[in-house]
């Protein structure tokens, strides 16, 4: 039976890039705190309180796709929110908006101060491909 990862060392940042991890490891390596960038990275990973490498990445990368649906809806990209909807449906749960409820609840809660922006086309994307395509 595996164990459970450690409680993390470290803090991932609030936009943690994955080439600094990376560059993390291989400074890990380098030092000879590992003897292989296999091991550097998943010794990284565990320090994070991931159980694997690919944990980590994988955390990550949803984080980024998160902020790009999150800037999407903010600049009424309807363009971009519908490929990133499309591309990664883990999406459609994104922690996003206030009580983190999802995409849909950002859109809903979004307030443009300046008046410039319609958030309707937005919902309406939001909830056609929550939906399945059954929402107008």
């Amino acid at each position: 039976m595996q164990s459970p990862p450690p409680e993390p060392v470290r803090t991932l940042p609030d936009n943690p890039d994955l080439r600094h991890l990376k560059d993390q490891a291989r400074d890990l390596l380098q030092t000879g705190g590992a003897r292989k960038l296999s091991e550097a990275q998943f010794l990284l990973a565990r320090e994070y309180g991931f159980p694997s490498w690919p944990k980590l990445k994988a955390h990550v990368e949803s984080l980024t796709r998160i902020g790009e649906l999150k800037a999407a809806i903010d600049t009424n990209d309807l363009a971009a929110v519908q490929r990133l909807m499309t591309l990664a449906p883990d999406l459609h749960r994104a922690p996003l908006g206030y009580n983190k409820n999802g995409p849909l609840t950002w859109a809903a809660e979004w307030y443009d101060p300046a008046g410039t922006m319609d958030p309707d086309d937005i919902a309406d994307e939001l909830m056609r491909v929550l939906t399945g395509g059954i929402a107008k």
